[in-house]
């Protein structure tokens, strides 16, 4: 399983305990952590403070700021937490178009306490001076008791889903919160997929047939260094997939960024009275790879196959070629005979 860098996102409602359990988890696990409040109190201390309007307006600021710095971040490649109230509806989207661009996996760390607890907490550090005053957290307070009660905050859905309640801070168990995130860490070790749609080939578009032909015919670059393709063999391979039937699947997975990133094409073989799927070509693009896609096509063309009435899956995989053997054996497939080829005039004993 390859390993990615991850970040972990701490949300939940004001009074969650968010901004503490950071600071706990960044001591504890040995990673950075950036916070949206930590940024907002800077810039009131840096232009003041005044009323509700203004700090709504620095909110906005420091949200700018948090995903500057989070993107800066990102190119680190190291894993770190970053922690805010973050909504599904104006995050979401953001924080997963900067984890794919950057190749990183997520984990939710979700956290929520009983309405009551939490209320009574935020009026708590207003009073007791434990809020910056900039927040003017007492013109928000019937704001929070309603938002409470009629819109509680979902998770973002980029990553494993850790809930945690923390309604009694003091009996978290952070050990074994730390373990819980050690294995969420390692269920997350391919990054988030661009977002990537599986289509067939075009077979009257030449322009089309003549890149995946490349593209099947180039593979033995995996296992051969500097191999290229004649142009007959691309030709050939063009004509082959123009002529296509209903016996075979040519997949097409594209992304809007990328263009086509992967191909996978499965034919139908009647030997007797045994019906195969013979996987004659699965190929993703580099920078897409460990992502999922050629798993998806795989599963994609197996049920094809099955459809079509094949008993048995089949491919051919150099004895060089390790990581595809090593893909196949995780997905059920067995080895059998090895090919081999001699060249005529090696005489080598």
């Amino acid at each position: 399983m390859t390993k990615c860098p991850y970040v972990i996102i701490v949300q939940g409602q004001p009074c969650t305990g968010k901004s503490r359990l950071v600071r706990t988890l960044t001591n504890r696990l040995g990673i950075p952590y950036i916070a949206r409040d930590e940024f907002k109190e800077v810039l009131f201390d840096r232009l003041g403070t005044r009323d509700r309007e203004w700090s709504q307006k620095l909110g906005g600021a420091s949200y700018d700021l948090l995903f500057a710095a989070f993107e800066k971040l990102l190119q680190t490649r190291s894993n770190f937490l970053i922690e805010s109230n973050f909504t599904p509806d104006l995050h979401s989207q953001k924080i997963a178009a900067l984890l794919r661009s950057h190749g990183y996996s997520a984990i939710d760390l979700f956290l929520e306490a009983d309405p009551d607890v939490l209320m009574e907490r935020f009026i708590h550090r207003w009073t007791t001076g434990e809020r910056h005053r900039g927040h003017v957290d007492n013109e928000r307070i019937e704001d929070l008791r309603e938002r409470l009660k009629d819109s509680p905050l979902q998770p973002l859905g980029l990553g494993p889903l850790i809930r945690l309640n923390t309604t009694e801070f003091g009996a978290i168990d952070v050990a074994g919160l730390i373990e819980t995130l050690g294995t969420a860490s390692l269920s997350r070790s391919k990054p988030l997929a661009h977002k990537v749609h599986f289509r067939t080939l075009d077979t009257s578009n030449n322009d089309e047939l003549q890149v995946i032909a490349r593209i099947h015919e180039e593979a033995p670059a995996f296992w051969e260094p500097g191999y290229e393709p004649d142009n007959a063999r691309i030709i050939r391979c063009t004509e082959k997939l123009k002529k296509a039937s209903g016996m075979s699947l040519l997949l097409i997975a594209e992304s809007e960024e990328s263009g086509i990133v992967g191909f996978h094409w499965v034919d139908i073989e009647d030997i007797g009275a045994r019906r195969f799927g013979y996987v004659k070509s699965l190929w993703v693009k580099d920078d897409h790879q460990n992502q999922g896609i050629a798993s998806k096509m795989k599963q994609q063309g197996e049920e094809w196959a099955r459809k079509m009435g094949a008993q048995f899956m089949k491919t051919t995989v150099h004895v060089r070629n390790e990581r595809m053997r090593a893909f196949n054996l995780k997905r059920g497939f067995k080895e059998g005979f090895i090919e081999m080829t001699r060249t005529f005039g090696d005489t080598r004993d």
